[in-house]
């Protein structure tokens, strides 16, 4: 502690500065310099709202992504079982190719059609 104040009292002084002030670019890598300077000395780390939001959402960022690929990679999954055990002599290397180069739409449209197909060209026509 230094000049009478706590570690949450000057990281709360740094979050109003941020919000209060406009700093001009050419002092800004000074500013940030001297806030690291002091943080460092004091032992306590400094993080801006603006960079602890930006975490934030880029990690709720990396989770949706996370999501919609889990899900696409277990449709691909299904599909990929369902046309082997469906079309086992007919099932070519092209038409696995297709499976795993596909978008999580057509994967889902190729398994309805897979349900009323005869053969498996049914099942990848336009």
């Amino acid at each position: 502690m230094k000049l009478g104040l706590t570690s949450n009292e000057v990281r709360d002084l740094f979050k109003f500065i941020d919000w209060l002030i406009i700093i001009p670019e050419d002092l800004m890598l000074t500013y940030k310099q001297q806030i690291k300077e002091i943080s460092d000395e004091w032992n306590m780390p400094y993080e801006s709202m603006f960079a602890k939001l930006a975490r934030v959402e880029g990690r709720q960022e990396g989770r949706q992504e996370g999501r919609q690929e889990g899900r696409q990679e277990g449709v691909r999954m299904m599909l990929d079982k369902q046309i082997r055990r469906r079309f086992p002599n007919t099932v070519t290397a092209k038409h696995l190719h297709l499976i795993n180069d596909a978008d999580v739409d057509m994967l889902s449209l190729w398994a309805e059609k897979l349900i009323d197909a005869k053969m498996i060209e049914e099942v990848f026509a336009a």
